[in-house]
């Protein structure tokens, strides 16, 4: 059985994240603009906040950390399921299911039930994007025993 190629884990992990980035920017900052400045006039959180640098830092750092695992656990599954962009969804839908299911704990108190489906999908297309992206990199050194 090969090992995980770390280089490509990590050169895939890049990629994947760099997708959801830009994936996330367009979600957040197009499609789901006038929601969020909704939920911040509901809630009463400045605006200010939510698109700090230190905030924008923590987005791209937590996609690119997403991004990783995603492509790893890719390089996980992909012994049984099988290289290619099957593999890939699968694992982008592992993903996306455990951020959905956080999400939904804010679903209940933070955000409302229509933004919360509607970011979920957009999060869904993300987590995909950047799983497919990733698996595209991805390749196991058959050489490493």
């Amino acid at each position: 059985m090969s090992r995980v190629n770390g280089g490509k884990l990590v050169a895939g992990g890049i990629l994947a994240g760099v997708v959801m980035n830009i994936c996330d920017y367009v979600s957040n900052n197009f499609i789901l603009a006038t929601d969020w400045e909704h939920i911040a006039r509901i809630r009463n959180v400045d605006m200010a906040d939510m698109s700090s640098p230190s905030s924008l830092v923590t987005y791209v750092v937590v996609d690119m950390l997403l991004g990783l695992l995603v492509v790893w656990t890719y390089a996980a599954i992909r012994p049984r399921l099988g290289q290619g962009p099957g593999t890939a969804i699968v694992a982008g839908f592992m993903v996306f299911l455990a951020q959905a299911l956080l999400m939904a704990s804010y679903a209940v108190s933070f955000l409302t039930w229509d933004v919360f489906i509607r970011g979920g999908v957009l999060m869904l297309v993300s987590a995909l994007a950047g799983a497919l992206a990733g698996g595209w990199v991805y390749a196991e050194d058959d050489s490493v025993d």
